[in-house]
């Protein structure tokens, strides 16, 4: 089965930016792009990246955007969990603009554009081109996806200071 590989860079307000590879078993690079998720929110619906772990996911109509897109199964606590285009995916409590609710967007290079009466924030770009590429690739066979942390992990345990060192007497 191919899998996606979602390889995140630091989480921050203004989104979860990664790279993505569709990979088949053997390893072989079947497409590349750029990833986009919410920031994370210790998994809470509808406002969170999802968490790391490898998913199976399938292909559905999704009406909302008139198109297949692939949603993954067995996310913790979480439903609707899609993969389709999206430009932005900050934290909306802070003011920024999202076109994700917990869902994961693919593109073509990362910048700054402005959402509708906003300022400009990083946002993925060429989302449409990635997803049909990917889709067409892909060909709406089931996949894997597996979601890792390459840059800071949110979710490890917090460093513990090192204990006082010892004074050594002569």
């Amino acid at each position: 089965m191919n899998r996606l590989v979602i390889d995140r860079g630091n989480s921050t307000n203004e989104g979860t930016f990664g790279e993505a590879q569709l990979v088949n078993p053997a390893g072989v690079v079947l497409w590349h792009g750029d990833s986009l998720e919410l920031p994370w929110r210790n998994n809470a619906h509808m406002i969170s990246c999802v968490p790391a772990g490898v998913y199976r996911a399938h292909v559905i109509f999704y009406a909302h955007m008139n198109r297949n897109v692939y949603e993954l199964e067995s996310v913790p606590n979480r439903t609707d969990c899609l993969i389709h285009p999206a430009n932005w995916a900050g934290d909306v409590a802070l003011g920024f603009h999202t076109d994700l609710l917990g869902c994961t967007g693919l593109g073509y290079g990362i910048g700054l554009i402005a959402p509708p009466g906003k300022a400009a924030q990083q946002a993925i770009l060429k989302t449409v081109d990635a997803i049909d590429d990917f889709m067409a690739i892909a060909a709406h066979e089931p996949i894997e996806v597996e979601y890792r942390w390459v840059g800071v992990d949110p979710t490890a345990p917090a460093p513990q200071p090192a204990p006082p060192a010892e004074e050594v007497l002569a």
